[in-house]
């Protein structure tokens, strides 16, 4: 099977995850606010920008793990590996832990639906899930290091249908024995995960049996960088909605919800080119292989436009069907839909360089990402009491300019290291 048709199915194995993630997280949404209200719909939607951030942590070290292998000789692969599963183990369990307070605190402070029992057993039973999905996903990006296009997607796919069928579940039980929904939760979200018999190769089981490093400083010393990356670039997709939460209430992070998710699809399925070919673009640039480099850059950043174009065509003509659907409210002003739409064009565009920019294993691409969610975050508290959901996006779209321009000034000195 040659490359071309290697990276096409494993964009169509990503593709298939991005809609199973968009449809399942409006789903949950829609599904708390005809159970509970729009406050409690809110209140979900802010658990999974939670979950997600901590889930930010492990697609950032795997995809750095992925380059890594790709980027390696024969030899160093198997222990660079097994090296990146003994680190997801250590730090893994301690990110657990703190998820699982994060979780137990918005639950406290945001629910009067649930118990205390029911608020300890959910939160420690998707803290547990996390670290499950973490040791199987760090091996399928293993996987990828060594060509296997799209092991991360297929993974994170079953993964995604397990975990969403778990919550709509849940949702619909607490309106009964919140008790009971809560040990539902944590029974079929283990048995789901179980069954998932590979991840990139290796089973569960195997990624959690295995030796764990004595050197915890290094360890933890060598993964926050990408702890602390990956949490960037959570903010630079996720900023304006977590601003709009936090700035303007639950309610309007409700009515937010559904053009947010567009904005983050079209950024999603733009990077879907580069990500699947990653590991070809890594081992070109560590070749110092120019025009192989240049050549797949070109395929990804021209696929990667041409999908920004569908995609924010595809978000206008549904977002008026999915806004209804999805929060049964009134639809965004006209204003706030535009620019939300240039903030996806923008993020869109932000993917297609990244990717193959990411490849050159260059360390100032942190600040390009740094800049952009710092932008974003302070920008849009800034505006958000005067201006509203408008203000916090315009600040998102002069987020993603400023970090284009620095990334621009980070491709001219990649493109000058293959010349010496």
């Amino acid at each position: 099977m040659n490359l071309t048709v290697r990276a096409l199915i494993g964009s169509g194995i990503g593709f298939a995850y991005l809609l199973v993630e968009a449809i399942g997280m409006l789903l949950v949404v829609k599904t708390s606010n005809q159970e509970f209200g729009v406050v409690e719909a809110g209140l979900v939607a802010n658990l999974f920008y939670i979950f997600g951030l901590f889930n930010v942590f492990t697609v950032c070290y795997g995809t750095m793990l992925a380059r890594g292998i790709a980027r390696s000789d024969e030899v160093a692969r198997e222990a660079l590996a097994k090296e990146g599963l003994a680190k997801t183990r250590v730090v893994g369990v301690a990110i657990a832990a703190i998820l699982a307070v994060a979780l137990f605190s918005s639950l406290m402070l945001g629910s009067s639906n649930l118990t205390l029992p029911a608020i300890v057993i959910l939160s420690i039973g998707f803290a547990s899930g996390w670290l499950f999905r973490s040791l199987g996903l760090v091996a399928a990006f293993s996987s990828v290091g060594r060509g296997d296009i799209g092991a991360d997607k297929r993974y994170q796919l079953v993964f995604s249908m397990a975990t969403y069928v778990t919550l709509l579940t849940a949702v619909l039980l607490l309106h009964l024995r919140p008790v009971v929904a809560a040990a539902w939760s944590v029974v079929l979200c283990g048995f789901l995960q179980l069954t998932i018999r590979r991840g990139g190769g290796w089973t569960i089981l195997t990624c959690i049996s295995g030796p764990v490093s004595a050197d915890l400083r290094g360890v933890f010393r060598h993964t926050s960088q990408y702890l602390v990356t990956g949490a960037t670039g959570y903010l630079v997709v996720n900023g304006d909605a977590i601003v709009v939460g936090i700035s303007l209430g639950p309610k309007s992070l409700t009515d937010y919800l559904a053009l947010s998710k567009l904005i983050l699809g079209v950024f999603s399925l733009s990077g879907l080119p580069g990500s699947v070919l990653l590991p070809y673009l890594s081992a070109a640039s560590a070749a110092k292989d120019r025009n192989r480099y240049r050549h797949l850059t070109v395929v990804a950043v021209g696929a990667s436009l041409f999908l920004t174009l569908c995609g924010i065509i595809v978000s206008v003509m549904v977002y008026p069907s999915i806004q209804v659907w999805a929060t049964g409210g009134d639809l965004l002003p006209p204003t706030v839909v535009t620019v939300g739409m240039l903030n996806g064009a923008l993020l869109g565009v932000v993917a297609a360089v990244g990717w193959p920019l990411l490849a050159t294993s260059r360390t100032n691409l942190a600040l390009p990402t740094a800049v952009d969610a710092a932008i974003t975050i302070i920008g849009g508290f800034t505006f958000a009491y005067s201006f509203g959901m408008v203000g916090i996006i315009t600040m998102a779209i002069l987020a993603h300019v400023a970090s284009l321009a620095l990334q621009w000034r980070v491709a001219v000195v990649a493109m000058r290291d293959f010349a010496r």
